[in-house]
């Protein structure tokens, strides 16, 4: 018996001298835990033409039918890589977030640390040249692991509510197709944890407003993208949450360069892309007067799926690092060291036997000291007659491998070509997915007093301002400061008939009036033309300014075939005949370009309009309108033709905000049109409605405001409920 154990040691300091990686080949073991492997992800590989189309009847229809919503989709992730970067290596990458309200609230007032993975990502990908499209979720296991929940009511209720889904994808996209991915050990620390003690007001609103604001503005100036908002205490909340909660709201996060080095590039990981976004929680408990913050650490993401090359694995410490470093240093937030549960308000329970497994943290593995003299006289022997590349060891303490120095690479041949092509040859940065250009446009959003040059605005010739000059048409007319009452007035003096005053901010700095004519309703009466019904103008005290929409370049944009330049010019001219002084904007686009203009490639035409809302009259849907919060969400309603009315609703007050993150001069676009037409009402698509009323928005800036057009779709079926 000693005789074998003396073997087995003198086996095991051979393996330490020789191959000490064979001895310890997992991470450090001090910053990790270790488990058996478990499913980290359920995902199906599905080949054919309509699995994207399959995919969108899902999330929109199938699954609302057990309690499932989307929110605040981000599709086609790849084509923005390839927007900012130049390439991509991906065919599609899409963020479909969902979330199942009726079970998460509840379990919230259980433990709060649910909301680290609510809503969590209905990933789709594919890479190029391959034929598979990969579609799938973490599993309800992993993310309950990961936010340190073992409560098992919680994961009993939490894990059949994910079975539910699973079992309406395997009928969709078939259970033969599904396959499960799967992980060895997470992170030791795997939540951020933040407490923000502040003092509280009468009406806790203000504090929510200026907060969030900070908070946003903060994250977006460094380059991080809010790709999601939801109020678990929001006017839906039913008063689920009410007794124990104060506030309860979630962000998802993004990051392009993260995003775009770990999910894309060459050695591309799009499946990373299960963690995406990442969601941050805050609440606030009845009467408090904390505000608790909770993260899913990114660094989960590199010891699940592995992720060991350096470039990909830097940034994700370094995402880990900034976003603490940014609540403390910039927020005040403490860092709390306190554990999960703890920060939490959750009492620990143990997971139930025969349920699912939790892995334990073991204890730091100690590497076991051997003594091997004689084997380390004998190095030491053989180490004396190496060449000069080994230094003397002392052998007193044990032993070191002292690796000889690396030949000196061989300069490559200066090659000096003689005729041939005069293409220049540009490196490629694949080698390095982190270090990628930025590659902008020249456009740039329509800055605060830039209106300032009255000669360079109305260009050098002497046309009338709003029509075409060099190709392109502004999108709207500027001119010095008038009132409200005094604009009023002109307008009705004109001919127009002035439909109403919509204060966008609560200042009343600026003010939306809609107004209309008979040629404007005479073209908005043709195929698919309602919503150039109505024109607006812009009073902005803000900027000293009125600025009105121009009817040449809204009606070239939204009648298509049906544009009547005629009568589009008469009311030109109307304008510029009431206005004295108007110059041409800075805003402007290319006048062939309107009838198909759409910010970029995937993104939504003229066309694609949403539907909000169905009943069996336009009537019964306008009804609807006028009673909804006592009246106060509708705007303006201006008939059209018997069934027919186009009208102009007010947002959230949160959704609203958007204007002051990509410029005020075009805050004209509110309030948001709705078109009422045979008991169907229809929004232009809230992507292409924005970028057409700015067309000089970078994509810069329209990632800082990438859950807002979800936030109006929402904000417009909710009018209707």
């Amino acid at each position: 018996m000693l005789k074998k154990m003396f073997q087995v040691v003198v086996l095991f300091a051979a393996l330490l001298l020789f191959f000490p990686s064979a001895v310890f080949a997992e991470a450090d073991v001090s910053s990790a835990t270790q488990a058996p492997s478990s499913h980290l992800a359920h995902l199906y590989h599905v080949k054919g033409k309509d699995v994207e189309a399959k995919l969108d009847a899902f999330t929109t229809e199938k699954m609302n039918t057990i309690g499932y919503e989307l929110t605040d989709a981000h599709k086609r992730i790849n084509d923005v890589f390839k927007k900012l970067y130049g390439s991509t290596q991906l065919d599609i990458l899409s963020f479909l977030p969902v979330i199942d309200d009726t079970v998460v609230k509840p379990l919230l007032n259980t433990d709060p640390r649910l909301a680290g993975f609510n809503p969590f990502n209905l990933l789709i990908y594919k890479k190029m040249g391959e034929e598979e499209y990969h579609i799938g979720h973490l599993t309800a296991n992993a993310i309950l692991d990961i936010v340190g929940i073992t409560d098992p009511a919680v994961r009993d209720a939490y894990t059949k509510s994910l079975a539910s889904l699973d079992k309406m994808l395997d009928e969709t996209f078939g259970k033969e197709n599904s396959y499960y991915l799967d992980y060895k050990q997470l992170p030791k620390k795997r939540m951020m944890q933040f407490v923000l003690k502040f003092d509280r007001p009468k009406d806790l609103a203000d504090f929510l407003d200026a907060f969030q604001e900070k908070f946003e503005d903060l994250f977006a100036d460094h380059d991080y993208v809010i790709a999601g908002f939801h109020d678990f205490r929001g006017e839906e909340d039913n008063g689920v949450l009410a007794a124990k909660y104060d506030a309860f709201w979630a962000y998802s996060m993004c990051h392009m360069k993260y995003s775009a080095t770990v999910f894309d590039g060459k050695g591309a990981r799009p499946e990373a892309g299960l963690f995406a976004p990442c969601v941050m929680y805050m609440y606030i408990p009845k009467g408090s007067d904390k505000l608790m913050i909770g993260m899913p650490r990114v660094e989960n993401v590199k010891y699940a799926l592995e992720i060991n090359d350096k470039t990909r694995a830097d940034i994700i410490d370094k995402i880990d690092h900034e976003i603490v470093q940014l609540m403390v240093s910039e927020l005040g937030v403490q860092n709390s060291e306190k554990s999960d549960a703890a920060v939490a308000g959750v009492a620990e329970k143990a997971p139930k036997q025969n349920g699912l497994s939790v892995p334990s943290i073991p204890k730091k593995v100690q590497a076991p000291v051997v003594k091997v003299e004689k084997v380390a006289e004998e190095v030491a022997q053989k180490s004396e007659s190496r060449a000069q590349t080994s230094e003397k060891i002392d052998y007193k303490e044990g032993y070191r491998i002292v690796l000889p120095t690396p030949p000196t690479p061989v300069n490559a041949l200066k090659v000096i070509t003689v005729g041939g092509s005069d293409i220049t040859y540009k490196a490629s940065n694949e080698t390095d997915p982190i270090d990628h250009k930025i590659i902008f446009s020249e456009r740039r959003p329509p800055d605060t007093g830039e209106e300032n040059s009255a000669a360079k605005e109305a260009g050098d010739d002497e046309t009338m301002p709003g029509l075409p000059q060099n190709g392109k048409v502004s999108a709207y007319l500027r001119a010095p400061y008038r009132s409200v009452e005094g604009v009023k007035h002109q307008l009705t003096q004109a001919g127009f008939k002035v439909l109403g005053v919509f204060p966008v901010d609560k200042k009343g700095n600026l003010q939306t009036i809609t107004f209309t004519d008979d040629d404007l309703l005479a073209m908005a009466r043709k195929n698919n033309s309602a919503f150039v019904g109505v024109m607006r103008l812009l009073v902005d005290h803000q900027n000293n300014q009125i600025s009105v929409t121009n009817p040449l370049y809204f009606a070239k944009a939204f009648m298509g075939e049906a544009y009547d330049e005629k009568r589009a010019r008469k009311v030109l001219q109307k304008l510029n005949s009431t206005f004295k002084g108007l110059k041409n904007s800075k805003d402007r686009l290319k006048y062939t370009l309107l009838p198909k203009y759409r910010f970029m490639a995937g993104m939504p035409f003229y066309k694609d309009m949403v539907t909000v809302a169905k009943a069996e009259s336009s009537v019964a849907l306008l009804q609807k309108l006028k009673t909804k919060n006592g009246g106060k969400m509708l705007q303006f309603v201006q008939q059209i033709g018997p069934e027919s009315y186009l009208t102009g609703v007010k947002l959230g007050n949160r959704t609203s905000k958007f204007v002051k993150k990509i410029g005020t001069n075009n805050a004209s676009l509110l309030p948001y049109p709705i078109w009422i037409d045979k008991g169907v009402a229809k929004i232009l698509e809230p992507k292409y409605y924005i970028a057409i009323n700015y067309p000089m928005l970078k994509m810069s800036n329209f990632m800082k405001i990438a859950t807002v057009p979800d936030a109006i779709h929402n904000d417009c079926e909710e009018l209707f409920r």
